[in-house]
């Protein structure tokens, strides 16, 4: 019994001893065993699949709806009756409808007028005048129904008879005699009792002339006469002495232009000299201060030099400008003396009664003339447009957007500001984006409010930065869209200008997976899935929301292949 426990003891000491062992292996290990798992672990690729999609650029702004073709209006010019103070005395409400040929506001009593025409008003209309706005104006009211004449752009009895009904139906009393044509009434009756006098003058100088000169006129032309033979020998002999003082101003600059030049040539040979090392005095090597002293004389030379020069041009210029005054001087008293010969000459000669008579007849035809000219003057004036009582508008009808009077405000500037019936979005593209949106581009309208995108077309895009309120360096541009609900009148709104596509589906990467080699070539690094990869070497293409399409050159490359983007720590 003993021997079987010891046999048994020894067993399991041999069985103990040999977990001891397999225990200890498992738990002691070598110094290199040690160092390798103080090793930070192999890092992991990550990687993204590569997408067969369409890729679309887009220009994406934002921009306010409203009613298309915003138009200011602003009076054109004076009112009937030329109020001294502009007040509004009736405006519409903000959101009505102008028609053609209603008042679009009162200014001081008087009505200012809406028709459509192309053509703005840059005159009064009245009586005579003539002009395709006249043709525009007529053409209005035979729309009105006020004007059957056959239209024209002469304004006569027909186009005042349908102004005159246009106005008396619009509430207002037509405009007749205004300031002007009363003044130009008078100056006419001026001119009549001018012409009258002429007349009598030109009789009067004809019965004077034929008495003959008296004495004292003789007496007084021949003064005249010798008074001018003196002036023009002063001037002749002055110019001679001014041209001798101009020659010696010139040879005296001459002479100092010489010798500046021999100072030149003499400063320049020692400022030379000195530059190649040998001082011109000493012949030794100049210090520094010396090599300053010899080019400031040099310097100082080539400015008496270009000076010396310069005093030449100014002398012979002088001379040349005073040659021609002292000519224009000769010219002038050679004038005044062949002037005071002709009327002493006119003065001696004998009297010329048919002259004299035809000066009479001239001014009586003048008198005729002036008499015409009023009983024309009479004829014309009557109804009229002033400039500031109608407005042309492209587009009719329209509505008032913006109102910026009210009754009893002062005119200053703008009246209103109207609109068309169709709604359009206004914007603002950046002066970078100018050369991708066009005229015609189609865009997509979203808004928050919208379960699907509205298709638009870009309208206009002004080329010309800062206008129709849009900010520096940015360039206004109007969207037409058909089908736009009235709850996004005057809203905000995102529109997406597509400016650039595959036109289809093309293999796309993330712009990460782009990476450049020593050749300048774009390669794609592809995980085969088996922990090794290969490059794949493509040509980019078009980029937009961080994806780049690809198109392989070297190697094969498709739908679903992973591509390495990055690489992650291990864990």
């Amino acid at each position: 019994m003993r021997r079987g426990v010891l046999v048994g003891g020894v067993i399991a000491g041999v069985v103990g001893s040999a977990g001891v062992g397999w225990f200890a292996g498992r738990n002691i290990k070598s110094p290199a065993e040690l160092a390798a798992e103080a090793q930070p672990p192999e890092p992991s690729l990550i990687t993204v699949a590569v997408e067969l999609t369409e890729l679309s650029s887009d220009v994406i702004i934002r921009a306010d709806i409203g009613y298309d073709q915003p138009t200011p209006l602003t009076l054109g010019g004076s009112l009937g009756g030329r109020p001294n103070v502009l007040v509004v005395t009736a405006a519409p409400e903000e959101g009505a409808v102008l028609e053609e040929g209603v008042v679009a506001v009162e200014i001081s009593g008087r009505p200012v007028l809406v028709l459509q025409g192309e053509i703005p008003v840059y005159r009064d209309l009245r009586p005579g005048a003539d002009g395709v706005d006249v043709l525009q104006l007529e053409q209005a009211l035979a729309r009105l129904g006020h004007f059957t004449a056959s239209a024209d752009e002469t304004w006569d009895d027909d186009t005042a008879a349908a102004v005159a009904i246009w106005y008396e139906a619009a509430g207002y009393t037509v405009n007749g005699l205004t300031d002007e044509q009363e003044a130009a009434l008078d100056a006419a009756r001026a001119a009549v009792k001018s012409a009258r006098a002429a007349v009598t003058s030109a009789d009067k100088t004809r019965g004077e002339a034929l008495l003959g000169p008296s004495a004292i006129a003789i007496l007084s032309a021949e003064g005249a006469v010798a008074g001018a033979e003196d002036q023009l020998r002063f001037a002749q002999t002055n110019a001679t002495a001014s041209a001798q003082d101009a020659d010696e101003a010139i040879r005296s600059a001459e002479f100092e232009r010489d010798r500046a030049a021999r100072e030149f040539a003499r400063a320049q040979t020692r400022w030379l000299s000195a530059q190649s090392g040998v001082h011109p005095d000493t012949g030794a090597l100049p210090t520094p201060l010396q090599l300053e002293e010899l080019r400031l004389a040099f310097d100082q030379a080539a400015e008496t030099l270009r000076l010396a020069d310069r005093a030449i041009v100014l002398a012979r210029t002088a001379k040349d400008i005073g040659a021609i005054q002292q000519a224009a001087t000769i010219r002038s008293a050679d004038d005044q003396l062949a002037l005071a010969r002709a009327q002493l000459e006119d003065l001696l000669k004998p009297v010329d009664t048919e002259n004299l008579d035809r000066q009479v007849s001239d001014a009586a035809s003048e008198l005729a003339a002036a008499q015409s000219d009023l009983a024309a003057l009479l004829e014309s004036t009557g109804t009229w447009i002033p400039a500031g009582e109608l407005i042309f508008l492209k587009r009719v009808p329209v509505r008032v957007d913006l109102l910026t009077v009210e009754r009893g405000d002062r005119v200053e500037s703008s009246l209103m500001t109207v609109s068309g019936s169709d709604l359009a979005l206004r914007g603002a593209i950046s002066a970078q984006d100018l050369s991708l949106v066009k005229e015609g581009a189609e865009v997509r309208i979203e808004d928050s409010s919208l379960t699907v995108p509205i298709p638009g077309v870009v309208r206009l895009v002004d080329s010309q930065p800062n206008t129709h309120g849009v900010g520096p360096e940015r360039h206004y541009i109007e969207i037409v869209a058909d089908d736009i609900p009235d709850v996004l009148v005057g809203a905000n709104v995102k529109v997406v200008i597509p400016v650039s596509s595959t036109a289809g589906e093309v293999l796309a990467v993330p712009a990460a997976a782009l990476s450049a080699t020593a050749d300048g070539s774009t390669r794609v690094e592809v995980d085969e899935g088996d922990g090794t990869t290969r490059f794949v070497v493509v040509e980019p293409g078009l980029a937009a929301d961080g994806l780049v399409e690809i198109a392989p050159l070297e190697g094969e490359i498709a739908e679903g292949d992973l591509v390495v983007v990055g690489l992650a720590e291990g864990s």
